[in-house]
Formats: C-alpha cells, structure tokens, sequence
C-alpha cells in the first residue's frame, strides 16, 4: 500500500518554557513549572497530531535550550507557541496570552487561543509584549523575526494553591489543551 505525504500539511511549534537547572516558578506546595509545561505541552502536541497536524517541540525531556535557540528553531514552521504557567500573588488566577509588538498575526493567534481558553472560565486576557513594558519575550521577538506568527500562553498562576492543585489533574490538562488546541486550529484555519 503506496503512503502519500498530507497536502498542505501546517507545522506548528510547542515551547516548553524552562528546563534543566532552569525550574521555572514553583507552586507552594512545590510544583516546578518546567514539569507542568512538559506534561501540557506533550497533552497538546498529542491533540494537535489527531487533528491532523504536525507537531515539534523546542526542547525533549528536562534541558534547558537557551531562549534565542527556541526562537531560531521555529524556522519552517507556521505557527510557534511558548507554554509557561505564571507567578503572582496566592489569589491570582487566570491565562495571560502574549504576543509581540507590530505582529498582526501573532495577535489573531493568541485572540483565538484566548478566546477558546475564556469558555472554560476566567482568563485575563489577550497582552502585547512591548520592549518597553516587560523588555519583550526574547523567544517571541526572534520567532517573529524569522516571520512565524507566535504567542506566549501563561496557562495559569501556579503560585496560587488552589490552581496549583488543579492543573496536576490530567482531566484539568486535558481540558484546558484542547481549548488551546481549538484556538491554534481556528487560527490556521483562518477564523
């Protein structure tokens, strides 16, 4: 039986933030971030692939890849997408999706994965990275100069103890990754 390539297939890229000696924020009851984004960008790797496309990841396993090299590695693919969880105050909660100054489409991506994310509940919106507010994302600004339209996905606070709690559960996962997921198909699927 002959195998024929998928036409059109779309590539997208999933950065798992930290990595290696780098743990990211850790939750009060010692969740470390770059374990929770390993474990949700995998989740989200999977759904996309049975949604038919294909899917790489920045780094494999518990590295740290320095940031400029995730950036350069979203050369060839059409949409890149850093995963990361968020740090703040014992009571903050909600998603946060960023994008880089001036990128009309990096805008429309993280509009769409916000929007996805604001069914499932409270979220805190669509956020422009701009070097003079948070001195940009450097993984953001080298992805968008390489033209690949990219977004940065804070999924929650796991500062707060009760958020922390409720993204360990793989059914919380599962949910919040297929939003993710139904956002980045509507976006590549133009709206």
């Amino acid at each position: 039986m002959a195998v024929y390539p998928r036409r059109n297939l779309k590539r997208i890229l999933i950065d798992p933030g930290h990595g290696g000696e780098d743990p990211g924020a850790i939750g009060p009851g010692g969740e470390r971030e770059k374990e929770l984004n390993w474990r949700y960008s995998l989740t989200l790797k999977w759904l996309l692939e049975k949604m038919g496309y294909e899917v790489g990841l920045t780094r494999w396993g518990d590295v740290n890849v320095p940031l400029g090299w995730r950036g350069k590695l979203a050369r060839g693919y059409d949409i890149f997408l850093s995963l990361h969880f968020n740090a703040g105050g014992e009571e903050a909660e909600g998603a946060e999706v960023w994008y880089h100054e001036g990128s009309r489409k990096g805008k429309q991506l993280a509009m769409w994965v916000d929007i996805e994310l604001k069914k499932l509940g409270k979220t805190r919106g669509v956020k422009k990275d701009t070097n003079r507010y948070r001195r940009g994302f450097c993984v953001l600004r080298v992805a968008e100069g390489q033209g690949v339209p990219s977004a940065l996905l804070e999924v929650d606070f796991v500062s707060n103890p009760k958020v922390e709690k409720k993204v360990k559960a793989e059914e919380e996962r599962m949910r919040r990754m297929q939003a993710v997921a139904n956002g980045i198909d509507k976006f590549l699927k133009g709206g």
